[in-house]
């Protein structure tokens, strides 16, 4: 219930506003890999949330399903766009009627060494912010990922923890590398060259 999703995330700063009438229907469905988070986030109403991501942790979103609109700190949020939370910064979603989401916490120190690496700029605050979008095919593939994922989690022994360490850690770098390609500012990205 709605008490339930608020207390879920304990980490997560968060606030939860129920902005439609009717009987609030949601689902976490949640794993955390050492200090990595990904998750599956539903709710079957209008919600604003309001918060920050776990101390020290990069907040991103991308939606399962969105019927409707959605804006993140006031930019519109499409089916395929990533929604960014730096870490320490308040955020503010205003979803659509009905919001499913995958959503990823990952560690700052993780993301600014992917990020580095791939793009060859340590400096990249003021480009790591917002919303991305993403195309519908690059978007697809990384929802077919995460939930592939989180069904991995589900049926994997307690013994396959060192293979979904890895697999979480794969899914994150994707995702970091498919939200560098996104960007308009293509000089960004390291290519690789023929030697």
């Amino acid at each position: 219930d709605f008490e339930e999703l608020c207390e879920a995330a304990s980490d997560w700063d968060q606030r939860y506003f129920q902005m439609s009438p009717g009987r609030f229907e949601g689902l976490l469905d949640w794993t955390q890999v050492g200090a990595r988070q990904i998750f599956r986030e539903r709710w079957g109403q209008r919600i604003r949330y309001q918060g920050t991501a776990p101390t020290g942790s990069y907040g991103i979103a991308l939606s399962f399903e969105m019927p409707g609109s959605a804006s993140w700190v006031g930019k519109p949020v499409g089916r395929d766009s990533v929604v960014l939370q730096v870490p320490g910064q308040e955020g503010d979603l205003l979803s659509s009627d009905h919001w499913d989401a995958l959503v990823l916490g990952l560690p700052e120190e993780e993301v600014r060494s992917v990020i580095s690496a791939l793009s060859g700029q340590d400096d990249f605050d003021g480009f790591f912010d917002g919303v991305i979008d993403l195309g519908p095919d690059v978007a697809e593939g990384l929802r077919q990922f995460g939930k592939d994922f989180l069904r991995h989690v589900k049926t994997s022994p307690p013994e396959g923890q060192m293979a979904t360490a890895k697999l979480s850690e794969q899914f994150a770098r994707l995702f970091l590398w498919e939200m560098i390609d996104a960007q308009q500012e293509t000089d960004l990205v390291v290519k690789p060259t023929k030697t």
